[in-house]
C-alpha cells in the first residue's frame, strides 16, 4: 500500500486499524468532518484494508485477488451508496435494495464493506429501512458512514454508530500541505484556511479557481 494520501489522516488511520487487531470493529462507524478533509479517501482505505485478504500490520496488501477486484471497482464485497445527483436524497428504493443483498452472506472470506454518503442525506423513509439492518446487523458486514452534519441524522442511527471527529490538522501542517502542491506564498495559504474552515484540501480547490481574486474583486 501506498502512504496514506493525506499526512492529517495517520493518527484516524491508527485508530482504524486498531480495531482490526484488537478484533473490535464496528458494525456501524460515523465519520464526520467539515467538507475538504478528505473523509472519504480515508473510508475507501479502510474498506480496502477490510476486505484485502493479506493484510500487513499497518496497510492492505495491494496484490490479492481482493484489492484487486477493489482497485478495479468490481469488488462484490463492497457496495457505495450515495444520492444519484449531488443534492438529491438517498431514497428508500436504493436502501431495500441493500437489504436484499446483504440477505446473502459475503462472498470473500474477508469483511463486506457499505459506504453510505453523505448519509444525512437519507430521507426518512430510507433512515427508518436502513435502521432495520443496523438492528439486525448481517454477518461479517461493516457501514461506514460519512456525514459533515451528524445531527441531521436521526438519533437511533446515531447510536447505534461508533463516532469518529475527523478534525481540521494544524496550521503548519495545513500550510506546509497547500505549499508541497502549489500554493507557494504562505500568506495565501493561510487566507485560504481561514476560508475553508481550516480543510487544506478545500483550500487548494479554492486557489485553483482564484477565489481570491474573485474575492477581492468582489
Amino acid at each position: 500500500m501506498s502512504e496514506l494520501t493525506y499526512p492529517w489522516h495517520t493518527s484516524y488511520w491508527q485508530h482504524l486499524i486498531a480495531y482490526v487487531a484488537q478484533q473490535r470493529i464496528p458494525q456501524a462507524l460515523l465519520i464526520e468532518s467539515v467538507a475538504g478533509l478528505g473523509k472519504q479517501q480515508l473510508a475507501l482505505h479502510f474498506a480496502q484494508y477490510l476486505t484485502c485478504l493479506d493484510k500487513q500490520e499497518n496497510s492492505y496488501c495491494g496484490h490479492c485477488a481482493s484489492c484487486k477486484l477493489f482497485v478495479a471497482g468490481t469488488h462484490p464485497d463492497f457496495i457505495q451508496i450515495q444520492p444519484a445527483e449531488p443534492g438529491k436524497s438517498i431514497g428508500v428504493d436504493v436502501i431495500r435494495q441493500l437489504m436484499v443483498k446483504l440477505v446473502l452472506k459475503p462472498q470473500y472470506s474477508a469483511y463486506r464493506v457499505i459506504i453510505i454518503t453523505p448519509a444525512e442525506q437519507m430521507n426518512i423513509n430510507s433512515a427508518n429501512a436502513f435502521l432495520k439492518c443496523l438492528e439486525e446487523p448481517p454477518e461479517r458486514t461493516v457501514f461506514l458512514l460519512l456525514t459533515e452534519c451528524s445531527q441531521s441524522l436521526s438519533a437511533t442511527i446515531r447510536s447505534r454508530c461508533q463516532k469518529m471527529l475527523v478534525q481540521p490538522p494544524d496550521r503548519d501542517t495545513a500550510v506546509l500541505w497547500l505549499q508541497e502542491h502549489g500554493v507557494a506564498d504562505r500568506r495565501t495559504a493561510i487566507v485560504l484556511l481561514r476560508l475553508t474552515q481550516g480543510a487544506p484540501i478545500k483550500a487548494l480547490n479554492y486557489a485553483k479557481e482564484n477565489i481570491l481574486e474573485q474575492r477581492s474583486d468582489c
